[in-house]
């Protein structure tokens, strides 16, 4: 019989223990030392952490439009279809556009998704 099933019994037993009397323990808190410092860290606190942020960058090469912003829609999923426009209209007028700026690691694996589709793409911090 599936345990999932509406029609399991309750308070079944399993081997010599009936899960329904099961007691339940109670939790003993323990007070945090006064120098064990702040329980959140703040957004800047942790984006130091992950280290300067890249510049995710697009560069023109001979990929049809719609293609171009399929690829980036695709790759880096938080861009919207007109962002994506955007950039790619860019790179076609002047060469180069940004196309995010973000962590270290981010930035590589979209550098990489980027260029894993056919697109040229490169990296810099973000300065």
């Amino acid at each position: 019989m599936d345990p999932t099933s509406p029609s399991y019994p309750a308070g079944r037993m399993f081997g010599a223990m009936n899960i329904t009397s099961v007691p339940v323990r109670n939790v003993v808190s323990r007070a945090m030392p006064a120098d064990a410092g702040p329980l959140l860290t703040t957004k800047k606190q942790s984006s130091n952490k992950l280290g300067p942020p890249f510049k995710v960058l697009l560069h023109n090469d001979m990929n049809k439009r719609e293609y171009v912003v399929k690829v980036l829609v695709k790759v880096v999923q938080e861009l919207t279809i007109e962002h994506a426009l955007g950039v790619m209209q860019e790179a076609h007028v002047n060469g180069l556009a940004l196309v995010t700026s973000t962590a270290q690691d981010r930035a590589e694996q979209y550098v990489e998704g980027l260029r894993g589709h056919g697109l040229t793409s490169s990296l810099e911090p973000d300065m």
